[in-house]
């Protein structure tokens, strides 16, 4: 039995006598059930380390085995006792299987290249590209483009995290930061004996998990045509259903009801019928159980155990099917912007992209493009609500997220319109309204209804866009649990150019949206006059 699994037993039978001992009174526990599964002389340390070493408990009588078999202990914090007992489950069963989907797989592909250049070196450091030139598994970057690159990046620097946390490797740095981050390189430093049996154990999870081909929504992987193409954009439909409603799930901590807009679902062009089909499918899986509402899919009765393990096999099979369609990419026919496992050569200094005609001007324009992005890398668990934007004057803004703070202008945010010398676009206009009516805005008349959404979507877009956050930054327009009544509210916090608030401060020449008008006419609740 390995060490951890050890400790795992006895702060399981110390939380089992937790739970039967009075309040008052400390918490006995009998060496001889425990012999049965750990020697006494491990008993023995593994209970002085507790107390001595993690400060999780405190020995009153320690067992004489003659006369007492019994330790007598307390316990110093319950919270920190809690965690101790969680952490200790994770690294006795694995935390491989708590991993599922795109995360598992991430963690595949680090590893992988970590013990490809352990085998190469006698050291204790490797050197790992952030992003590799060729992609193992399609689902971490199922197409081409700024944001899917930087996805399969995040995917990669998560995974490093993993292992670290998990101390099977120590504190990882980017190794050059002066070059473009697609070309960055990694300098791991590894504990090889750790690092060396974890990844035994991966790939035996792994090598498992590939083989376990079952039903799933009422279809047999043995059974699939992995060359139809309507079979494929199916599977594809499942994997992004369970994907966006996995990511609230994980986001929420893993509730047993959630709220899924019906809007996040819909964004690839997919019907309400489309997906009520595939939310029946999981239902009749076991998975969850589903009701639709006006705004919003409930999902309830969530099973977790079935949701996780439907949300691999749905990764697994459409893994496969990306794996035909790359054996066929020789084809043009065969192509489409969903299909292709990437291979990404260095050429000559240069990336061309495989299955790309036209890949090196792909790249060039990628990289022009990507100087209107957030310089900055997020945090982890990043929200819209976390950003507070303060206009400095008519062209410049201040924004806030976290410990980052930045000053950018309309045209470094792309936010310009049309022509030789553009001014700042609708979106940069209309976002500059909102500052100035607290971020909320209330509209009567359907038809300026209509007009005004327009100008919402594009600057939801444009936000999504710059600071790579792939969901709403605004609240649902009708009334909902963080606003009252129907409105377009943005979810930043949002402070208006200095000394400018109220209708005096939209100037005629800047009202591309006649809000100006607009306003004098509809909405008193927008502002009143000064």
């Amino acid at each position: 039995m390995t060490p951890e699994g050890k400790i795992w037993i006895i702060l399981k039978t110390i939380d089992e006598m937790l739970a039967i001992a009075p309040s008052d009174r400390p918490v006995l526990v009998d060496t001889r059930e425990l012999e049965k599964s750990v020697s006494r002389e491990d008993n023995d340390q593994i209970f002085e380390k507790l107390a001595k070493d993690y400060r999780l408990i405190e020995i009153l009588k320690k067992p004489d085995y003659q006369t007492g078999f019994n330790y007598s202990v307390k316990i110093l914090n319950l919270d920190e006792f809690r965690q101790a007992l969680n952490n200790a489950h994770i690294r006795h069963f694995g935390s491989l299987e708590m991993l599922v989907g795109d995360n598992f797989l991430a963690v595949v592909d680090v590893a992988s290249d970590i013990m490809n250049e352990l085998q190469m070196t006698s050291g204790s450091e490797v050197i790992i590209p952030l992003l590799p030139s060729i992609v193992r598994f399609s689902s971490l970057m199922p197409g081409d483009g700024i944001n899917m690159r930087d996805r399969y990046c995040e995917f990669r620097w998560k995974a490093l995290g993993y292992f670290k946390d998990n101390h099977y490797i120590g504190e990882f740095d980017i190794v050059d930061n002066y070059v473009h981050r697609w070309e960055s390189e990694v300098s791991v430093p590894v504990d090889r004996i750790k690092f060396t049996k974890f990844y035994e154990k991966l790939m035996d999870v792994y090598k498992k998990r590939v083989k376990d081909e079952t039903h799933v929504s009422g279809n047999s992987v043995n059974n699939l045509d992995f060359t139809d193409t309507t079979s494929r954009k199916a599977w594809f439909d499942k994997l992004f259903v369970l994907k966006e409603i996995w990511r609230i799930y994980e986001n929420s901590n893993k509730p047993p009801k959630l709220l899924v807009p019906i809007s996040r679902l819909t964004t690839t062009g997919l019907k309400i019928s489309e997906i009520n089909g595939i939310l029946d499918g999981f239902k009749k899986d076991g998975c969850f159980d589903w009701h639709k509402g006006t705004e919003n899919y409930e999902i309830k009765d969530i099973q977790h155990n079935f949701f996780a393990e439907t949300y691999r096999k749905v990764q697994l099979i459409y893994d496969k099917f990306a794996k035909t369609y790359q054996e066929r990419a020789g084809s043009e026919s065969s192509k489409s912007d969903q299909e292709i496992i990437h291979k990404i050569e260095i050429i000559k200094g240069q990336m061309e992209i495989g299955g790309l005609p036209e890949g090196l001007k792909a790249i060039a324009q990628a990289k022009k493009e990507n100087t209107n992005r957030f310089p900055y890398k997020l945090p982890a668990g990043t929200k819209w609500e976390n950003f507070t934007i303060k206009f400095l004057d008519d062209e410049n803004i201040f924004i806030q997220v976290k410990h980052i703070k930045h000053e950018v202008n309309y045209k470094e945010m792309w936010f310009v319109g049309k022509g030789k010398n553009p001014n700042p676009s609708e979106a940069w206009v209309f976002l500059k309204v909102l500052a100035k009516v607290n971020g909320e805005l209330t509209i009567k008349d359907a038809e300026a209804r209509d007009k005004y959404k327009k100008q919402k979507e594009v600057l939801a877009k444009a936000l999504q866009n710059y600071f790579l956050l792939d969901y709403d930054p605004f609240y649902p327009y009708r009334s909902s649990p963080e606003k009252e009544g129907n409105s377009y509210k943005i979810k930043i916090t949002l402070i208006p150019p200095p000394e400018q608030s109220g209708k005096k401060n939209i100037d005629e020449n800047e009202d591309d949206l006649g809000v100006k008008e607009y306003l004098d006419k509809q909405s008193p609740q927008v502002y009143e006059e000064q």
